[in-house]
C-alpha cells in the first residue's frame, strides 16, 4: 500500500509543478504494463519523475524504457536497478542517443560488452564527454552505424576495457561530426578502422588487384618478346631474299657496260645500307623498350619484397624485445627473492647463534665471510676478492664479479623531482652554463669530442622540445644520445627503434591473459627517462601519428589502454632520429616513409652530418687511413645522386668504418690490402669505384691527398682486379 502511494504522490507533484508538454497524457496513462515489468514502485516513480523533466513523448519513453530495463535487469537485484536508474538519467539528458537508433543497435551494444557497467561508461562518454554533439538534424542512419562500431570490433579485442578504450579513441581521432550531419556514408570510415583492428591482430588481406596487374604486365612482356622474334625472323628472310636477287643480278649485269654496272652496284649497296640501318634502329628501339619495362617490373617487385621483408623483421624485433623484457622481469624477481632469503639468513637469531658457536672452525668462518662479501657487493655490482689457501700454503686471489641487483620496472620508485638541467623553474642560461662546464671537463680529462650539433640538440631537450636528428648512417647520432647525453645529464636513455603499430608506444593487451603489457615508452613517461626513437622514418607513418599526443610540453597526463591515468614525469623527454629529413625515401634509404606533416611540425629538425674530428681522434695512430677516409668521403659526395637535391652518401666511409679499421689495425687482424677490399671496394659496383678513383687521383695531384697515397695505390689495384674479373 505504501509503495503505491509513491507513484500517486509523484503524479500529484508532476501535476502541480511540472512543465512537461504531455502532462495530461501522462496523468491518464495506463502504467500497469510498466509496473508489472519493473515490480518496484519507487523505481517506476523515479522514471515518471525524470520523464516529466524532459520533452520526450510518452509512447517513445515507454518503449525505450521497457527495452532498457529488460536488457539491464536480467537479474532483478539492487545493483542492476541502481545501474538502470543511472541509465535513466543519461537517457533523459539525451534521448536521441538511444531512441533515434534502431532497437537492435541498442540491444547489440549491450551484447557486445560482457559487463553492463562498461555499456554505461560508453554512453556516459558519448553524452557527457567531448566526443560529438547530437542535434535534431542528425543523420540517424550514420549515428546508428557509428554507435554499432563496438559490435563489429568485438571479435578483435579480448576484454571489455580494451574495446571501450579503442572505441573512444576511434571516435576522438576521426571526423565523426562530418558524417553525423551530412549525407556521407559512414561505412567507409568504419571499415577502414576495422581493417586497422585486424592488422593489430596480425590479420592481413591478400591484395589480389596488385597480383592481377603484375600478371597482366608479364603477359604484355611475353607478347612483346614474341613480336620481336617475329620481326627478327622476317628481317632474316628478307636479307636472304635480297642476297639471292643481288647474286642473280650480278650474273646478268656482267654483260652490261662498266659504267652501267657501277651505277647499278652503287644503287644496290645504298638500298642494302638503308635497310640495315632501319632494321637495326627498329631492333634497338624494341630492345630498349623491353629493357626499360623489365627494369621497371623488377624494381616494383624488389620494392614489394623489401617492404614485406622490413615488416617481418620489424615484427620479429618487436617480439624479441618483448620476450627479452619478460625474461629480465623473471631474472630480476628471482634475484630479489634470493636477496630476501640471504637477508633472512643474516638476521635470524638462531642462525647467528649457530655461527657464533662455530666461530672456532676457521674454514666455516671463512666461508661465511666470503658469503657476506658477495651479498654486500650484490647491491653495488662490483668485484669481490676472496683469499684462498692452497695445499702448499700459498695464498691465491679469486675474483668474483657480482652483478648489480636490479629491481623490475614496476618496483621502481616514481620521483617527480626535476633533473637540474631539465628544471623549467631554473633559468635556461644557468642550466646551460653548468652543462657546458661538465662538457668541458669531459673534453679536458677524457679527450671527448662532441659533434657541432650536439649543443643544439641539448638546448631543445632542456626546453622540453623534441629534436629530430637526421643524417646519414654511421655519423654518430646514436652515440651522441645513448652515451654522451646520458652521461652528462645523469639519466637513463632507452632506445625503442621505429614504430610499426600504435601498440609500440601505448603498449598492448595480452591475447592470452587479457592483461595490459606496457612498453619502454610507458616506463619512460612514468619514471622520467629519455626515450630514443631511432630510425623513426623507417616505421609506418599512420602508426607514428600516435606520438602527437606526447610531443612538446602540453601533455600533462595520459590514460593508457589499461585505463590508468599516468602523470607525465617532468624528466620525460623524447629524442628522435632518422636517415632522411622525413619527406620520404631517397636513393640511399629507399625503404623510408614520409612522416606525417602533423608529426614533423611538432619536432625540431637538426641535420647531423659526418664530423671529421671524430674520425681523426679514432684513427690518430693511423694518419694514412684518416687522410684516405676524408678524401674518399669527399669523392663519394661529389658524385651526383639520383636526386639532385641531396648529397650522395651511398657507400661512404662512416664513423663505424673508422672504428672497425682501428680495431683491425690495433689487433693486427687484417692487412691494409684486406681492409681495403672488405671495407671499401667489395660492396660497390665497378662504375662507382671508377668514378671515385678518378677523383682520388685528382686530389693526389693537387696535394690534397698526402699520407694516404700508399692506400690509394692499393685501392687502384683492387679496382683493377675487380674490373678484369
Amino acid at each position: 500500500m505504501l509503495e503505491g502511494r509513491v507513484i500517486t504522490n509523484t503524479l500529484k507533484e508532476i501535476k502541480r509543478n511540472s512543465n512537461y508538454p504531455y502532462k495530461e497524457q501522462l496523468l491518464n496513462c495506463d502504467l500497469s504494463g510498466l509496473k508489472e515489468l519493473i515490480k518496484d514502485d519507487k523505481l517506476v516513480a523515479y522514471c515518471l519523475y525524470r520523464l516529466s523533466t524532459t520533452e520526450i513523448r510518452i509512447d517513445q519513453f515507454m518503449k525505450d524504457i521497457q527495452k532498457m530495463y529488460t536488457l539491464i535487469c536480467i537479474e532483478e537485484n539492487e545493483e542492476s536497478k541502481n545501474l538502470f536508474s543511472k541509465f535513466i538519467d543519461l537517457y533523459c539528458k539525451m534521448p536521441d542517443a538511444f531512441s533515434c537508433c534502431s532497437t537492435s543497435t541498442f540491444e547489440n551494444l549491450f551484447n557486445a560488452f560482457d559487463d553492463k557497467k562498461i555499456v554505461y561508461e560508453f554512453y556516459e562518454n558519448i553524452i557527457n564527454g567531448d566526443i560529438f554533439d547530437i542535434y535534431e538534424d542528425i543523420n540517424k542512419v550514420n549515428l546508428s552505424k557509428i554507435l554499432s562500431y563496438p559490435v563489429k570490433a568485438r571479435q578483435y579485442y579480448v576484454s571489455d576495457r580494451s574495446l571501450l578504450s579503442a572505441t573512444l579513441n576511434f571516435y576522438k581521432k576521426s571526423d565523426i561530426t562530418g558524417y553525423l550531419y551530412s549525407e556521407l556514408n559512414a561505412d567507409d570510415i568504419i571499415e577502414e578502422q576495422l581493417r586497422e583492428d585486424k592488422k593489430a591482430c596480425g590479420i592481413y588481406d591478400v591484395d589480389k588487384v596488385t597480383l592481377a596487374e603484375m600478371d597482366q604486365k608479364l603477359n604484355e612482356l611475353l607478347h612483346s618478346i614474341t613480336t620481336l622474334e617475329e620481326l627478327v625472323n622476317a628481317a632474316g628472310d628478307a636479307a636472304i631474299t635480297i642476297k639471292a636477287e643481288t647474286t642473280a643480278s650480278k650474273k646478268e649485269l656482267t654483260k652490261i657496260k662498266n659504267s652501267q654496272l657501277k651505277s647499278l652496284q652503287d644503287g644496290a649497296n645504298k638500298i642494302i645500307g638503308s635497310f640495315k640501318e632501319t632494321h637495326m634502329k627498329m631492333v634497338e628501339a624494341e630492345q630498349n623498350a623491353l629493357e626499360q619495362e623489365k627494369d621497371r617490373l623488377i624494381t616494383e617487385l624488389q620494392g614489394l619484397l623489401s617492404q614485406k621483408e622490413a615488416e617481418i623483421l620489424a615484427l620479429y624485433k618487436s617480439l624479441k624485445e618483448k620476450v627479452s623484457l619478460n625474461t629480465q622481469k623473471i631474472t630480476s624477481t628471482t634475484t630479489s627473492s634470493i636477496a630476501k632469503i640471504e637477508d633472512y639468513i643474516r638476521n635470524n637469531g638462531e642462525i647467528k647463534e649457530l655461527i657464533s658457536q662455530s666461530s672456532a672452525d676457521e674454514e666455516f668462518a671463512k666461508k661465511i665471510d666470503e658469503l657476506s662479501k658477495i651479498v654486500e657487493a650484490q647491491s653495488q655490482g662490483k668485484e669481490v676478492i676472496v683469499k684462498e689457501v692452497e695445499s702448499n700454503g700459498e695464498k691465491k686471489e679469486s675474483r668474483i664479479y657480482v652483478p648489480e641487483l636490479i629491481l623490475p620496472h614496476e618496483e621502481r620508485e616514481v620521483s617527480h623531482t626535476p633533473n637540474f638541467f631539465l628544471d623549467q623553474k631554473i633559468s635556461f642560461q644557468k642550466r646551460f652554463e653548468e652543462f657546458c662546464k661538465l662538457k668541458e671537463e669531459k673534453m679536458k680529462n677524457e679527450g671527448q669530442i662532441y659533434h657541432p650539433k650536439f649543443d643544439d640538440v641539448v638546448k631543445f631537450i632542456m626546453q622540453g622540445e623534441t629534436p629530430y636528428m637526421y643524417g646519414p648512417s654511421g655519423c654518430g647520432k646514436t652515440y651522441m644520445i645513448e652515451t654522451q647525453l646520458a652521461e652528462l645529464l645523469g639519466m637513463n636513455v632507452i632506445t625503442n627503434g621505429y614504430i610499426l603499430y600504435e601498440q609500440d608506444v601505448l603498449g598492448y593487451t595480452n591475447a592470452g591473459t587479457g592483461a595490459y603489457v606496457p612498453g619502454n615508452f610507458y616506463r619512460c613517461y612514468k619514471y622520467g627517462d629519455i626515450i630514443f626513437l631511432d630510425e623513426l622514418d623507417n616505421g609506418v607513418a599512420n602508426a607514428t601519428v600516435v606520438l602527437n599526443r606526447f610531443l612538446g610540453k602540453q601533455n600533462k597526463q595520459y590514460t593508457f589502454p589499461d585505463g590508468q591515468v599516468v602523470p607525465r614525469n617532468p624528466n620525460f623527454r623524447i629524442v628522435a632520429a632518422g636517415n632522411t629529413s622525413g619527406n620520404g625515401r631517397t636513393a640511399a634509404y629507399n625503404t623510408r616513409q614520409k612522416l606525417d606533416e602533423s608529426v614533423q611540425q611538432r619536432m625540431k629538425p637538426v641535420h647531423v652530418n659526418y664530423d671529421n674530428r671524430i674520425e681523426e681522434q679514432i684513427l690518430i695512430d693511423y694518419p694514412d687511413w684518416f687522410d684516405f677516409a676524408v678524401n674518399f668521403r669527399k669523392a663519394i659526395e661529389s658524385i651526383p645522386s639520383d636526386n639532385g637535391d641531396e648529397v650522395n652518401t651511398i657507400g661512404t666511409f662512416t664513423t663505424r668504418d673508422a672504428q672497425s679499421v682501428k680495431e683491425s689495425k690495433d689487433n693486427d687482424t687484417f692487412t691494409d690490402e684486406q681492409l681495403m677490399e672488405y671495407e671499401i671496394v667489395q660492396t660497390k659496383d665497378i662504375d662507382t669505384l671508377t668514378q671515385i678513383e678518378k677523383r682520388m687521383e685528382s686530389y693526389a695531384e693537387r696535394g690534397e691527398l698526402k699520407e694516404g697515397k700508399k692506400l690509394l695505390k692499393l685501392y687502384k689495384q683492387q679496382v683493377s682486379r675487380k674490373r678484369n674479373r
